[in-house]
């Protein structure tokens, strides 16, 4: 049996030693077969992403958590595939909205992160670190995988002790020199009051980032 890993390889190195017609060729035999092969992918694999759908085709919200197997791997795929952009007016939103959109905040890349954790089995929330001289604040996931707490700002993933060392990393990232530093955790009902408020807007969260 040949499987997707060989195909593509084959196809690699046929492709490098082609003229420049060839490869466009090769381009856009690739871009049908992913259009023809890879929506049906996992319903033909039973379920299982193959390796070809997992470099060609963009994947669900749903199909992500079988890519991964840690936060450490959740954050890594959240970083890679959500762009940082900041909202006008500061809208949470929904981790599977955020991932089809491809772009997202601090709050809805935390988000995103914390619910795939989640979905995988692990413990994760999401927490705002404030300074209360500058007023604003910066979004994190967080949670404890194998008796060891993480953390994971704008996707780069961190071991620490406790959400008082989270403090001090976000306040090095966000350059913060002065100013009180304050936590507040988000539970999941809460967190879920700040995406409704947001597309209901009738609220806004409390803090305002740089």
């Amino acid at each position: 049996m040949i499987y997707d890993f060989e195909i593509f390889g084959i196809i690699l190195a046929y492709y490098e030693k082609r003229d420049m017609k060839t490869k466009i060729t090769i381009v856009i035999f690739l871009a049908m077969l992913t259009t023809l092969y890879g929506e049906e992918d996992s319903v033909v694999s039973g379920g299982k992403i193959s390796f070809f759908r997992k470099i060609f085709c963009k994947l669900d919200w749903k199909e992500v958590q079988q890519t991964v197997s840690s936060p450490r791997e959740a954050a890594g795929v959240v970083r890679r595939n959500i762009h940082y952009q900041e909202d006008i007016g500061d809208a949470w939103t929904s981790a599977e909205e955020t991932w089809q959109r491809g772009y997202g905040d601090c709050e809805d890349m935390a988000i995103a992160i914390a619910d795939l954790v989640k979905m995988i089995g692990g413990d994760a929330s999401v927490a705002v670190i404030y300074n209360s001289k500058k007023g604003i604040g910066h979004a994190i996931a967080y949670g404890k995988w194998d008796n060891e707490f993480w953390i994971a700002s704008n996707g780069f993933y961190y071991k620490v002790n406790s959400l008082e060392d989270a403090a001090q990393i976000v306040k090095r990232e966000m350059r913060w020199k002065d100013g009180e530093i304050t936590i507040e955790t988000l539970g999941n009902s809460r967190q879920s009051e700040m995406i409704v408020a947001s597309k209901n807007r009738t609220t806004l969260p409390v803090y305002q980032k740089e």
